[in-house]
């Protein structure tokens, strides 16, 4: 009796332990749920589509493209390797260690899976953008954006946290707007007043920005308005600021507007970065940041669409 007391208090003792969980442990099924749902999460594909975005703008950026054409025009006979060039040839070989790079990232913080995903991913968004302009010209205000979100994530920042971390708490709509509208009205005086002393010294080249604007598609115009103010506040003053300081964001901020080729463009937008800066370092919250920089951009893009005619 004894034993056998023994015996079923073992047994009892067992059963009420709880179950293991693992790869043995686990049905068929269950291992195929759990893998999708570790392929599908959002940090990965949030690095996968940085990477992917980050190479695409590379190739866009850096003229990669017609390196590459080169050397198929080689490997065909087409043309000898003498006339590529150094240059075609050194850009090339940086943008493929950069892409090897990291697709091994990728490969070593998330699985091989991730990585062979982020190759196709890359080659999908060059094939994609390349032949829908349309999205290229989002592919900037995205790659922000992404790139944000996966080294937060990597931080083990994610959701609610997420959102106050990068200033996008609960918002009071009241609030914001009138802290927007103010802002904005600010800049605006800012930037005229700022525009004649610039005039006043002789530096005063805004036609060329001018033309470039005119020059854009619609599309263009409207992620201008809409998603790159959503996008560059929450890199610049929500990511960045933090990190890097006001002075490094806002030169940061500024050599993003080289495409300009405008003096002027450059010293409006390192100023206007630093008003935006110290109004967010104030407020802690960006969503009146981004109601202004949208109602600039949109009044920037009337007056210089209105005045294409005059400095054509």
């Amino acid at each position: 009796m004894a034993q056998a007391g023994i015996a079923l208090n073992a047994v009892l003792a067992q059963s009420l332990q709880p179950t293991r969980t693992g790869p043995r442990a686990a049905s068929a099924a269950t291992l195929r749920k759990s893998n999708r749902q570790a392929f599908f999460a959002p940090t990965p594909l949030l690095g996968v589509l940085t990477f992917g975005l980050a190479l695409f703008l590379a190739i866009k950026l850096l003229g990669i493209e017609p390196a590459s054409q080169k050397l198929l025009f080689v490997a065909s006979g087409a043309m000898p390797l003498a006339k590529v060039g150094l240059m075609p040839l050194a850009l090339l070989f940086a943008f493929l260690c950069a892409s090897f790079a990291s697709l091994a990232f990728i490969a070593f913080r998330h699985g091989i899976l991730h990585a062979l995903s982020g190759a196709a991913l890359k080659l999908l968004l060059s094939a994609t953008f390349y032949f829908v302009q349309v999205l290229a010209i989002a592919a900037v205000p995205l790659l922000l954006l992404c790139a944000t979100a996966y080294f937060l994530q990597l931080k083990g920042i994610s959701g609610r946290q997420l959102a106050l971390e990068l200033g996008l708490a609960s918002p009071d709509l009241r609030r914001s707007s009138v802290q927007g509208l103010l802002l904005y009205i600010f800049t605006i005086a800012f930037v005229v007043a700022a525009g004649l002393a610039i005039s006043a010294a002789g530096l005063n080249d805004s036609k060329n920005v001018y033309l470039k604007v005119s020059s854009l598609p619609i599309e263009a115009l409207v992620v201008a308005i809409i998603l790159s103010p959503l996008a560059e506040e929450i890199f610049f003053r929500g990511f960045l600021l933090k990190r890097a300081g006001m002075l490094a964001t806002s030169i940061i901020f500024a050599m993003g507007h080289l495409a300009y080729s405008s003096i002027s463009e450059i010293l409006l937008a390192f100023s206007i970065s630093v008003i935006f800066c110290a109004a967010y370092l104030r407020w802690k919250n960006l969503y009146g940041l981004i109601l202004a920089h949208a109602l600039f951009n949109l009044t920037s893009i009337v007056i210089m669409l209105a005045l294409r005619n005059y400095l054509a």
